[in-house]
C-alpha cells in the first residue's frame, strides 16, 4: 500500500484513515496470515520487538507519498521524513555533501523496487542505503584508504526494470556513479504474468496514465470534479462506463 500525491483536504481525510493502519495488512491477507504473525516475522528479521515494527509502519510516517514522472512511473516524492528512510530533493535516499563528485569520492547508484528501497526495515541507520554505505567505507578505512563511498538509492516501491533503466539514463550524468547496482526482477515478473495482454516494457499503473493522456478535455474535467463532488462521481459512473477494454499502445524509453 502506498499514498500518491494528494491535496490538503484529501490528505487530512487519509491521515485519519491511516492513523491506526498497519501498512502491511493487505500483504498479510494476501499470504493468509494474521497481522501479528507478519509483525513477528519482521521483528525477527530486524532484531527488534514486535511493537517496534508496529510503531514504524503504522500512520503516515509508514507510507511514502509518490508522484508521477514520465517514463518512470509513480516514484517517491522528495523531502520526506519516514520511519525507515529520508528522501532528498529528488526523492532519493542519499547523504550527499555536494552533487558534483569530489576527487576522493566513489558513488553507487542503487536501482530497484521495494526490496532495494528498504521496505520492511525499522531503522534509518540500518536500512539498505546506510548499511551499504557504512560497509563500503569501513572496508576503505581498514585499508587506510582516503576514498569515501556515497550511496544514492533511486529505488521506489513497485518499480520495474524499464523505470530503473530510465533513472540510470537521467541521473548518471548528474551523479557520475562508479557503480550502478540493480536489485529487482520480481515486479517485472508479477506484473507480466498478471496482465491479460502482458508486455514487458511497461511501468506500474501505465494504463491509467495512458488513459488519462488520451482522454478528452470533458473526461478530464469530469474526473477532476468527481474528486471533489459525490454528484459528479455519480454522473461519471452513469455516462463514462464503457466496460473493460484491452490496453492499447505501448510506452517505451526515449531518453
Amino acid at each position: 500500500m502506498r499514498l500518491f500525491g494528494i491535496g490538503a483536504h484529501d490528505r487530512w481525510n487519509i491521515h485519519l484513515y491511516v492513523k491506526r493502519l498497519f501498512r502491511f495488512t493487505t500483504q498479510a491477507e494476501d499470504i493468509g496470515i494474521p497481522d501479528g504473525e507478519l509483525q513477528a516475522i519482521m521483528a525477527k528479521a530486524n532484531q527488534v520487538e514486535k511493537e517496534e515494527v508496529l510503531k514504524s509502519y503504522t500512520g503516515l510516517h509508514g507510507f511514502e507519498q509518490s508522484r508521477y514522472r514520465p517514463f518512470v512511473g509513480f516514484s517517491t516524492q522528495p523531502d520526506q521524513n519516514l520511519s525507515y528512510a529520508d528522501t532528498d530533493q529528488f526523492g532519493f535516499q542519499s547523504d550527499l555533501k555536494a552533487i558534483p563528485k569530489p576527487c576522493n569520492v566513489k558513488r553507487v547508484l542503487l536501482l530497484g523496487g521495494s526490496v532495494a528501497y528498504g521496505i520492511g526495515c525499522t531503522s534509518k541507520t540500518s536500512n539498505i542505503t546506510n548499511s551499504l554505505q557504512r560497509s563500503l567505507n569501513e572496508k576503505e578505512q581498514a585499508k587506510g584508504s582516503e576514498i569515501q563511498w556515497e550511496v544514492i538509492n533511486c529505488a521506489f516501491v513497485a518499480s520495474q526494470s524499464i523505470s530503473e533503466l530510465n533513472h540510470a539514463h537521467i541521473f548518471a550524468d548528474l551523479y557520475s556513479p562508479d557503480v550502478i547496482m540493480q536489485l529487482s526482477g520480481y515486479n517485472d515478473l508479477i506484473f507480466f504474468i498478471n496482465k491479460k495482454n502482458p508486455k514487458l516494457f511497461t511501468y506500474n499503473m501505465q494504463e491509467t496514465v495512458e488513459d488519462y493522456l488520451k482522454s478528452s478535455f470533458g473526461k478530464k474535467f469530469l474526473n477532476l470534479m468527481a474528486s471533489h463532488s459525490f454528484l459528479f462521481k455519480v454522473v461519471r459512473k452513469l455516462f463514462t462506463f464503457n466496460g473493460f477494454k484491452d490496453e492499447e499502445g505501448q510506452l517505451y524509453s526515449v531518453w
